[in-house]
């Protein structure tokens, strides 16, 4: 887990490289050149840093087991701030993990894609299921299941659809978070997040042709909608968020555009 005040340094690291980059390029003054290297060489020693820390467990909700037990332990932000309290039931050789996430349609009938309750139970070797927790919060499960399935406690997520019309479905998701840790995708997220404003200014340095640069600006966020719709989510939910990205994206590009061409004008 990336710490927010981290996520927000690295981003802004990032982007002044960019910018820095093409100010140099146009201006070809060293200062720019500087600039740019004292910002990527802190979006290194940012990512450096996040993937070397060692992590504190009190600061992370997490599951602990042990002594024929299973505990929810909240982090102490959220114990200290939320009230929230250790959660305790038992858990013998055999039993299993479950976690059930209630979902409801957000965009229209049917899309599922709505998050409405998340709870914790475990499973005896009949099937029985017992409540652990009704509200789940702040717990990572993509880590949960990495480190449940790392000392072979069987554990899956499941997502629970209850339809207008009475129709109950329920679909095990657990592959949606057996990947690698989020944390090794944050320079691609980041990368993909701010493509507008380099690919604009790449895209602007090389050709003064209004067509050719609008093509790239296309191409480049039908790679981004690519990557949206990879999701294991609702295609149509998908579509819609990524339509609602679609000003900001051309925003960001057309100003790096400009921006490109003015300091080349000048």
């Amino acid at each position: 887990m990336v710490l927010l005040a981290d996520f927000f340094m690295l981003e802004f690291c990032v982007v002044a490289a960019i910018v820095f980059s093409v100010l140099a390029s146009g201006f070809r003054v060293w200062a720019w050149w500087l600039g740019t290297g004292f910002a990527g060489l802190a979006a290194w020693a940012l990512i450096h840093k996040e993937l070397r820390r060692v992590r504190a467990w009190d600061d992370f909700t997490h599951l602990e087991l042990g002594d024929g037990t299973v505990s929810y332990v909240p982090s102490r932000r959220m114990r200290v701030q939320n009230g929230l309290a250790t959660a305790k039931a038992s858990f013998t050789v055999g039993c299993s993990l479950e976690c059930r996430i209630a979902t409801g349609d957000r965009y229209f009938t049917g899309d599922h894609d709505q998050q409405l309750l998340t709870s914790l139970w475990t499973v005896s070797p009949d099937g029985t299921r017992h409540c652990l927790l009704s509200d789940v919060m702040d717990l990572n499960l993509r880590t949960t299941v990495s480190n449940l399935r790392g000392v072979g406690v069987p554990f899956r997520v499941v997502r629970v659809y209850d339809g207008q019309k009475g129709e109950h479905t329920e679909t095990d998701i657990t592959a949606r978070f057996v990947q690698a840790p989020s944390r090794s995708r944050t320079p691609i997220s980041i990368l993909l997040g701010t493509s507008n404003l380099w690919l604009g200014g790449i895209a602007a340095a090389l050709t003064h042709n209004v067509l050719s640069v609008v093509v790239v600006g296309i191409l480049g966020f039908a790679t981004v909608v690519s990557v949206a719709l990879r999701s294991k989510t609702a295609k149509s939910s998908a579509l819609i968020r990524v339509a609602s990205a679609l000003p900001s994206y051309a925003a960001g590009f057309a100003f790096a555009v400009v921006a490109v061409w003015y300091i080349f004008k000048r």
